[in-house]
């Protein structure tokens, strides 16, 4: 799901409850999950199991992970990131995640 993915756990829980299909996450996706959600406890005890899943996750989504939390204002979520060592100024369409943030505000 999506919305799940992308952090907006409150959002996937109300469309669950009103009839949308819950799709099951694969452990690299329940860690993305809890990552851009900045539920530091949860990305933190997944990762545990498998510290593998960083690399899983490859560079490109790494970067696109810390793009996505600061351009929605997630300021846990980068918190969680950047003490799991992701790029914080990784490049990304010529942007990085300051330039995300920084647009955010100005659109806000």
């Amino acid at each position: 799901m999506k919305a799940r993915l992308a952090g907006h756990d409150e959002i996937a829980d109300y469309l669950i409850e009103h009839g949308a299909k819950k799709i099951e996450l694969e452990e690299k996706e329940t860690f993305e999950s809890a990552c851009t959600a900045g539920r530091r406890q949860d990305a933190l005890a997944i990762l545990h199991k498998n510290p593998n899943l960083m690399e899983q996750l490859g560079e490109q989504r790494r970067n696109e992970m810390v793009h996505s939390a600061a351009s929605s204002g997630r300021a846990a979520a980068v918190r969680l990131l950047a003490e799991l060592g992701f790029n914080l100024n990784a490049m990304v369409t010529k942007r990085t995640p300051m330039h995300d943030a920084a647009w955010r505000m100005i659109w806000r």
